[in-house]
């Protein structure tokens, strides 16, 4: 590999776990990434210098606002937006609760769109983030449920980490979920990536290898079994006529919709 792809792709690194560990140390950092402090430290201001990367009064990193700029151009996604608006409002008008529109990419998962609830007391809910805990997410859930099943061996072998007391940390009783999701079409999760936050998704597939998804959320204490499996019935409804329109779109923008870059 070329000296400058090789700088090119630590850097990329670095970014990366920055944005994982911020506020990140130089030492953690250089071990995070097995480099020399030397050129952890180089490329931390190479980065700096060129406005991705910026440091806070104690001398950590952080990402800059250049890289926020450029997360919200990928998740604009004007074209997937007009095709779920309606699916959206409807999804409202159904539950009464918090919707949103997400594509997720490989691991990586953003919100394209959202609607807010009609209660007056609403759920706080997880960030969507590069290091998205997928396991205790009801939208995370659904993507890997989609997923070919080597791809969710390799996902389970390494460790699943507890946000809550209820984050399902058994690699084979996630297994078992997940075939239950394929089965209903849509994920549930109940208080397992925040406390006393519930929710359900369905995924919807999109070209290019990646997926959209629906997603209602919730507190637990509003939700019953019925208004839950409600919620499920009416998402796996709403995507399943998504893959259809996007489908029937291979001709429009959509069909080709890459992730926006600078």
């Amino acid at each position: 590999m070329e000296k400058a792809t090789q700088s090119v792709l630590t850097a990329l690194r670095v970014v990366e776990q920055v944005s994982v560990d911020q506020p990140a140390r130089l030492g953690e950092l250089a071990r995070s990434l097995a480099l020399s402090k030397t050129t952890a430290h180089r490329m931390l201001n190479t980065l700096s210098d060129a406005g991705w990367l910026r440091q806070d009064a104690q001398g950590s990193w952080l990402l800059s606002l250049r890289c926020a700029t450029i997360g919200q151009r990928v998740a604009e996604q004007p074209a997937l937006k007009a095709l779920a608006e309606s699916a959206l409002e409807e999804l409202v008008l159904a539950t009464g609760e918090n919707v949103r529109l997400w594509l997720a990419e490989g691991e990586t998962l953003a919100v394209v769109d959202s609607r807010d609830g009609v209660h007056a007391v609403r759920p706080v809910e997880l960030p969507a983030r590069i290091d998205a805990p997928l396991h205790a997410m009801a939208v995370g859930k659904a993507v890997l449920a989609a997923w070919p099943q080597h791809d969710v061996d390799r996902w389970l072998s390494r460790p699943l980490l507890a946000f809550t007391p209820n984050t399902i940390t058994n690699p084979d009783v996630l297994r078992a979920e997940l075939v239950q999701v394929r089965s209903l079409g849509y994920a549930e999760v109940c208080g397992e990536g925040a406390v006393d936050v519930g929710g359900v998704a369905s995924a919807f597939r999109l070209p290019s290898d990646r997926l959209g998804a629906l997603a209602v959320s919730y507190p637990v204490h509003r939700a019953s079994p019925a208004s839950v499996a409600s919620y499920g019935d009416v998402l796996s409804q709403a995507t399943q006529s998504l893959e259809m329109t996007v489908s029937g779109s291979a001709s429009k923008p959509i069909a080709e919709m890459p992730l926006n870059r600078p």
